[in-house]
């Protein structure tokens, strides 16, 4: 029997402001338990390219708010997936993009978000393997806000409704030889419950690894 592959997460936890990885790092371990075996590391900072290149997926849900990304960490990022590595961020995995050369790989850059409140979550193409066949649903979330870096194609693949209007909640990036993924969602346990959520979340992992 073939041992399953491994995926890395960026997460905080004590040092974590705004959104600690405590909990959600074992939510996403168990939505991705049938092909990967995830590990949290908090300790991120140092890690190289070669250290990256040992997982099938790198997740970011690091909580380095305005906090400059250290050079390190920014080469390893970007050499793991313009070289055919895997990335999904989620929610405040955004965050690295206090540094310019990771916000314009991600595709754009948080701005802010108004008071947590219910959202409609709305699949933009029934084809698009991530959302295919899916249907739209409701939770409570952060609308999470972003200008958006037009030098990086992406495809927007799910939006949200909010005060009658739509925004972005999650695209697609094809990035040298690599594949990234940005969700949105996820301000706290709440979201990774959500089953439509754990749905997005696992093909998410499989587009950017090219199972789908």
């Amino acid at each position: 029997m073939l041992a399953k592959a491994s995926a890395v997460l960026f997460g905080d936890y004590d040092s974590a402001k705004w959104h600690p990885a405590n909990g959600i790092d074992g939510e996403i371990a168990e939505i991705l338990q049938d092909e990967l075996v995830v590990t949290c590391t908090e300790d991120y900072g140092p890690l190289t390219r070669g250290d990256l290149e040992q997982y099938a997926m790198v997740i970011s849900y690091a909580d380095c708010w305005q906090e400059k990304t250290s050079p390190n960490l920014v080469h390893a990022v970007l050499s793991y997936v313009s070289g055919g590595g895997s990335l999904m961020a989620i929610h405040n995995g955004i965050f690295m993009q206090e540094d310019f050369e990771l916000a314009q790989m991600l595709g754009a850059k948080f701005t802010k978000h108004p008071e947590y409140t219910v959202l409609d979550y709305v699949p933009i193409s029934s084809e698009h393997p991530i959302t295919e066949g899916m249907t739209r649903w409701s939770m409570g979330e952060e609308p999470y806000q972003f200008v958006f870096d037009d030098f990086c194609k992406k495809e927007i693949f799910l939006e949200y409704i909010y005060e009658d209007q739509s925004w972005p909640a999650g695209w697609t990036i094809e990035y040298g030889l690599g594949r990234i993924v940005y969700l949105a969602p996820g301000h706290d346990i709440r979201s990774f419950q959500n089953t439509s959520f754990r749905e997005i979340i696992l093909r998410s992992s499989r587009w950017a690894r090219r199972l789908i």
